[in-house]
C-alpha cells in the first residue's frame, strides 16, 4: 500500500489502493486512504475549475485594455480619439480590479469564505 500511494500523482487523480475483501484494520486503512484520495481529487478538479475560470474572465479584460492601448498608440489619432482610448483603458482596468478583488474573495480559509470588512457609508 505504501509503495501504491507513493506512486500516485496529481496527473492520477483515479488512482486508488486495491481494496481487499479480508474486512481487517489494512482493508479499513485501504478504504480509508481511498476515501482521502476521492477528497484530494475533487478538490484539485474544483482549484483547476476555478484556475480555468479566472484565466478565461482576466484574459477578455487584458485583450480589450490592450487593443485599446494599441490603437491609442497609431499615428494620427486626434485629442478625442486618445480620451475616448484613455477613458476605454480605464474603464478596462477598473473591471480587472473588480475581477481580481471578486477572484480574490472567492478564496476560502479552512471552508469560510475570507471577506474583507469595509465600512457602509449611508448614501
Amino acid at each position: 500500500m505504501r509503495r501504491r500511494l507513493a506512486e500516485i500523482t496529481e496527473q492520477d487523480t483515479g488512482a486508488r489502493l486495491a481494496a481487499t475483501a479480508t474486512h481487517d484494520e489494512i482493508a479499513t486503512l485501504a478504504a480509508t486512504m481511498n476515501e482521502v484520495l476521492d477528497r484530494l481529487a475533487d478538490a484539485l478538479a474544483r482549484q483547476r475549475g476555478f484556475a480555468a475560470d479566472a484565466g478565461h474572465e482576466l484574459r477578455t479584460p487584458l485583450a480589450a485594455l490592450k487593443a485599446e492601448l494599441e490603437l491609442a498608440g497609431q499615428p494620427g489619432r486626434t485629442r478625442e480619439e486618445l480620451v475616448a482610448a484613455v477613458a476605454a483603458a480605464a474603464a478596462d482596468t477598473d473591471r480587472l480590479i473588480r475581477l481580481s478583488e471578486d477572484l480574490l474573495l472567492s478564496r476560502t480559509d479552512e471552508g469560510r469564505p475570507v471577506v474583507r470588512p469595509e465600512p457602509l457609508v449611508p448614501a
